[in-house]
């Protein structure tokens, strides 16, 4: 299927998110309202989709269909994707003005993090933990402490070991992270550089570009691209686009922005 860019923004707009969708497609949809309302609004666009007040209005039902859509879903790796979309909601439009969505972000990653002890608890005594869960604890760490390291925290402390342990296992090998797939590559790649610009701690810097040098050429494929999921192609862009430890990659973003419109339009 394909459409001209006034019909994707008419389709986009006319998008209703409901608790009974996907997670999945809640995440995509979330992140296509956040990228249409930023173009919007920087005059990318003079397409008529609504106004700043009428946007506005649109984010703030899409942030409370991700908050009830959290609530019922059982998932540990679902439900911190969910929240880190509300904080992107709230710390990159107009919603941040409002307190009350900052705490309901705050109050869910607290819950987050006891959940996040006790599936650690309940996979002590496992040899095949899942390695997901602890790269996006570690994601949801960087949103709640932003700006200022928590030093001495308990939560803060161990995100800062998982670190340090992330980087001791690159000293040894001259390419990536063994036995952990490319989703999981990936989120640890964004968090570590997170963690360089948003607590300004260069000390892992050298193993970010090493890393991003190894993944990214393959993960940015055209034929990599088609098998790649909505969230991975979201993470993908996020990764390219951060900059800081590597340069931002307007080419690789323009392969990836494609296919999200692509599969935008399959969505619709």
């Amino acid at each position: 299927m394909s459409c001209s860019l006034g019909s994707l923004v008419s389709c986009i707009t006319s998008l209703t998110p409901s608790v009974s969708d996907s997670v999945e497609r809640l995440l995509a949809q979330s992140r296509a309202f956040l990228a249409l309302y930023q173009w919007l609004i920087t005059g990318g666009c003079d397409h008529p989709s609504g106004s700043r007040t009428e946007w506005i209005q649109r984010l703030a039902k899409m942030f409370r269909v991700l908050y009830k859509k959290e609530s019922v879903t059982t998932d540990f790796s679902e439900r911190s994707r969910l929240l880190s979309a509300m904080y992107l909601l709230t710390g990159e439009t107009e919603l941040a003005y409002e307190q009350a969505y900052i705490d309901r972000c705050h109050t869910l990653s607290e819950r987050l993090f006891a959940d996040y002890e006790q599936l650690l608890s309940d996979h002590r005594d496992s040899d095949r933990n899942d390695p997901f869960p602890e790269a996006l604890f570690c994601r949801n760490i960087t949103d709640y402490y932003y700006p200022e390291a928590a030093v001495g925290d308990e939560w803060f402390d161990r995100y800062q070991a998982i670190l340090g342990r992330w980087a001791s296992q690159l000293a040894s090998s001259a390419a990536g992270w063994q036995d952990v797939d490319d989703n999981v590559a990936l989120t640890r790649m964004e968090v570590m550089n997170r963690n360089s610009y948003m607590f300004r701690d260069r000390q892992y810097d050298v193993q970010i570009a090493q890393v991003y040098r190894y993944y990214m050429p393959r993960l940015l494929h055209p034929e990599q691209l088609q098998r790649h999921s909505m969230y991975m192609l979201g993470a993908c862009y996020d990764v390219v686009m951060q900059g800081n430890a590597y340069p931002i990659d307007r080419h690789g973003a323009a392969q990836l922005a494609e296919e999200l419109e692509r599969r935008m339009q399959l969505l619709i």
